[in-house]
C-alpha cells in the first residue's frame, strides 16, 4: 500500500572525511526506510561498502589517496548474502584478487544489512539516551 503512492528519498551529504559518500548514502537511505517501519515485505534491506585493493591489501573505505593508488576501486550493494550492485575499476587485477574483494565486501554488507533491518520501525534511532544502544552504535557516525 505504501509503494502504490511511491516513496522519495533524497540524500544530501553535507560533509565528507575524504571517504566517497556514495556507499554510505546508501546506507542512510535504507536505514532510513528501515527506522521508518517502511519496507518491503519478504525483502531485507539493502547496504553497501566501497573498498578498493592497494598493494595486495583490501582497505574498507579508503581515502581518497588510498584510492588514486589502488589497483581495484569496488562499489559493492547488496543484502545478507546476496549481492545486487557492484562496479569494479582499475586494473589490471586477478580474477583471485577481484574474487577477495568481494567476499570481503559481501561479509561487511551482509552485517550491515542485519544491523540495519534490526531497526525496523524502531522509535529511539538517534536518541541520546545511552540507555538504548542500537547495533550501529560506535560506528563512528
Amino acid at each position: 500500500e505504501v509503494l502504490a503512492r511511491g516513496i522519495a528519498l533524497d540524500i544530501t551529504v553535507l560533509g565528507s572525511d575524504g571517504v566517497d559518500p556514495d556507499a554510505m548514502s546508501i546506507n542512510a537511505a535504507s536505514l532510513a526506510l528501515q527506522s521508518a517501519g517502511l519496507s518491503i515485505p519478504g525483502i531485507s534491506p539493502v547496504a553497501s561498502v566501497r573498498l578498493a585493493v592497494v598493494g595486495g591489501d583490501v582497505v574498507l573505505w579508503p581515502d581518497e589517496q588510498q584510492q588514486s593508488r589502488a589497483d581495484l576501486n569496488m562499489i559493492y550493494a547488496g543484502r545478507a548474502g546476496t549481492p545486487t550492485y557492484f562496479c569494479a575499476q582499475g586494473g589490471p587485477f586477478s580474477r583471485k584478487t577481484l574474487s577477495s574483494a568481494l567476499q570481503v565486501a559481501d561479509k561487511h554488507v551482509s552485517k550491515l544489512s542485519k544491523a540495519i533491518e534490526s531497526l525496523r520501525g524502531a522509535e529511539d534511532v538517534g536518541s541520546n539516551d545511552s540507555t538504548h544502544a542500537t547495533p550501529m552504535s560506535g560506528a563512528g557516525f
